[in-house]
């Protein structure tokens, strides 16, 4: 793991210097955070004043102290933009549109997963249900080529689940909520549309990569707006 950490930052760092100046100083934030010995701990631990030139995901996993991400960079994808987030422990979580598309280090990980077509909008699945497929390969035990039938409905109320930390439960009434189900062995997913430091997106969600190895991402600090 040690390796990795250093192989991925020795990379991003040469990798997003030759970017750009705002990548330069993504690639410094990154190597700031695994210099901090606590990032990953408990709330007390998060950064109280974070810089807000870069963004943040905090990461619960039942029975285990929260975690800090950073967003490292973005990547293109034919469906939207893919935001890579990276923790001061090496673990990688991709993104699309607030799902989970790629992971690294984790007890789960989906590896190469394909969305053939995805419904990018949120705020249109107003009523009914909409289907989109899903292929994945999972470790450990490489499960390759996994194929589910994910289907997406809204919510007219906040869903019975426990959310972490005050802030968020105090804003969850402002949020949009959408609940994810498929013909895969996994639990629900769950994801709140709201409003974070100016932009509508998926301020939080709960994800599964297996039964028992489930995700909540938040967009950190909490600062969401009422629609």
């Amino acid at each position: 793991m040690q390796l990795f950490r250093f192989l991925f930052c020795f990379w991003l760092a040469v990798v997003l210097t030759a970017c750009s100046t705002q990548y330069s100083l993504l690639s410094r934030v990154v190597l700031e955070l695994n210099s901090q010995s606590g990032v990953a701990g408990g709330d007390s631990h998060l950064p109280a004043k974070p810089d807000l030139r870069y963004r943040y995901l905090r990461v619960d996993v039942s029975g285990k102290k929260p975690a800090m991400l950073v967003l490292a960079f973005e990547e293109p994808h034919p469906l939207g933009s893919v935001e890579v987030w990276y923790s001061n422990a090496g673990q990688v979580i991709k993104t699309l549109h607030g799902r989970i598309i790629s992971t690294h280090g984790l007890e789960t990980n989906w590896l190469n997963v394909q969305l053939p077509f995805l419904p990018v909008q949120w705020l249109p699945l107003k009523l009914g249900q909409v289907e989109y497929q899903r292929v994945r390969d999972q470790m450990p035990g490489y499960q390759y080529q996994v194929s589910d039938t994910v289907f997406i409905k809204p919510l007219q109320n906040i869903p019975a689940i426990d959310l972490p930390g005050h802030n968020l439960q105090k804003h969850a009434s402002h949020f949009r909520w959408f609940e994810e189900t498929s013909n895969a062995n996994l639990p629900n997913s769950y994801y709140a549309w709201g409003v974070h430091r100016g932009q509508y997106t998926v301020v939080y969600s709960e994800q599964c990569l297996s039964v028992g190895f489930c995700l909540k991402l938040q967009r950190w600090p909490v600062q969401e707006e009422p629609f």
